[in-house]
């Protein structure tokens, strides 16, 4: 399943994800991985963490996640 893993490329810290559990806006980029802020109603710092089975690029909560998880 080390296939189905995506993970930030920064070298000290990883968040890790499986593609094949995204919701639709998680894999569409539109909400967190983690916690599953939606980026439109909430607006929080952000940044790029891999990408969904689909290609598209998807995101994560910059520091600790608006839903409370790190």
């Amino acid at each position: 399943m080390a296939n189905d893993l995506a993970t930030l490329n920064a070298p000290a810290e990883r968040i890790p994800f499986d593609i094949n559990q995204l919701t639709p806006a998680q894999t569409d980029g539109l909400s967190c991985v983690v916690c599953g802020t939606d980026y439109l109603t909430v607006a929080v710092p952000h940044r790029p963490v891999g990408r969904s089975a689909t290609g598209a690029q998807v995101f994560a909560c910059s520091w600790t996640c608006a839903g409370g998880r790190p």
